[in-house]
């Protein structure tokens, strides 16, 4: 065979191997399409937001929907791409209007938004533009602060006019918001907590570490989980599988797979018997229990059944649930 014909079958060999890869990718496209079409052409989702009592006291309206914050929540009225996010007030009227690609919560009078490009801006209650940053991560206000990102992952703190009043040395390799004057930071993947004048309070020390709340954080080292406080002294042993923040005084924790409540001397109030819960907000906690979410009260009372598939917390008298509807 000469060295012509040896290229031509060598050719048609490649040409005949990519087809055939080709066809595969396009048969298992097809596969993977009609599987999802099947598993979902007879249901979809939407939000509405529920009182304290499990009324809903909105239409069927939201493609997604969060908690409200200082009087707003952020919602999407459309799913069509790009999904659009604005604002509602507490009478469920939309008062900003849906035109940002990513939204953060109102905090302090602002909430960070993303209209369009890579760099967040902060919006007031009115929807104007009262910040304009060069940032490509922005948080919500805390503690006067928000901390901010650029593309290399440099962290940094902004004030209410958009200075940058604090930026992290490169060795920290990520820094959370400030909560009753700490943030947590990474470090060579152990995590401590800094001051707002950029010291080292806490050194690093933990495998993970979480915002301050009421005085107490959660922390996990050895996969086990506990609480410390202020001056990192241990104030509830490590030895949870898992666990929230204080909030109302009551802290979510995990034990032998189960979810429960314990108050601050580390003390079982609510027995672990939920397959998963959330922090208490406005007298209540959603608990989940056979893959739908309700709520319960102080006490681990059942005050709204389980019906929702997802959930948000109370704020302002009203919490966002989502429901899965048949067609």
């Amino acid at each position: 065979m000469n060295k012509k014909w040896k290229i031509i079958i060598s050719i048609t060999i490649s040409l005949l191997l990519i087809i055939i890869m080709l066809e595969s990718i396009i048969i298992y496209s097809i596969i993977d399409y009609y599987t999802d079409y099947i598993s979902s052409k007879d249901k979809f989702y939407k939000w509405a937001y529920i009182d304290k009592s499990g009324n809903q006291k909105t239409r069927l309206e939201f493609f997604e929907a969060s908690s409200f914050s200082e009087g707003l929540a952020a919602v999407s009225i459309s799913n069509s791409s790009p999904i659009k996010y604005g604002f509602i007030d507490t009478s469920r009227i939309l008062k900003i209007e849906s035109s940002f690609n990513q939204v953060g919560f109102f905090s302090e009078g602002k909430a960070p938004v993303l209209r369009s490009g890579l760099f967040w801006s902060y919006i007031d209650a009115s929807g104007n533009e009262v910040i304009n940053t060069d940032f490509c991560t922005a948080h919500s206000f805390s503690d006067s602060l928000a901390q901010v990102s650029n593309f290399y992952a440099d962290f940094a703190y902004i004030d209410h006019r958009g200075n940058k009043v604090i930026e992290l040395d490169s060795s920290i390799s990520f820094a959370d918001d400030f909560f009753e004057g700490l943030a947590s930071i990474e470090v060579n993947d152990k995590w401590g907590f800094i001051n707002k004048k950029e010291e080292i309070v806490i050194p690093p020390q933990f495998d993970f570490t979480w915002k301050f709340s009421e005085g107490y954080a959660y922390v996990i080292k050895d996969n086990k989980t506990g609480f410390i406080d202020k001056n990192g002294e241990i104030k509830i042993p490590l030895k949870y599988e898992s666990a929230y923040s204080f909030h109302e005084g009551l802290a979510a924790v995990k034990i032998k797979g189960k979810w429960g409540f314990i108050n601050k001397k580390d003390e079982i109030v609510i027995e672990p018997k939920f397959q998963n819960v959330e922090i208490f907000s406005e007298g209540l906690a959603p608990f989940k229990k056979n893959r739908l979410w309700g709520y319960i009260d102080r006490q681990g009372n059942i005050v709204i059944k389980p019906r929702f598939k997802r959930v948000g917390l109370f704020k302002d008298g009203y919490a966002p649930v989502q429901f899965e509807i048949l067609y």
